[in-house]
């Protein structure tokens, strides 16, 4: 039943780009890094990216996700 003088929104998520690289972040880094869990995997913030393993290969969002933003964090050298 629509209420009169509501208006439904929908707002679309632009898609978030996956990129395959050769290197994710140092093994030293995925070891002291706080665990940030996205999309049932483990995300690392490294470079200014978002890194995650993709079976043996490392992988990044090209643009930050929405649901990421706010979950950076610094790891202590």
């Amino acid at each position: 039943v629509a209420q009169p003088g509501v208006e439904v929104l929908t707002v679309a998520q632009p898609r978030v780009e996956e990129v395959i690289v050769e290197e994710g972040p140092p093994v030293a880094h995925v070891r002291m890094a706080p665990p940030v869990m996205y999309e049932g995997r483990r995300v690392y913030w490294y470079g200014n990216r978002w890194y995650y393993q993709n079976g043996a290969r490392w992988s990044y969002y090209g643009a930050e996700p929405v649901g990421l933003r706010g979950r950076r964090y610094v790891v202590a050298q």
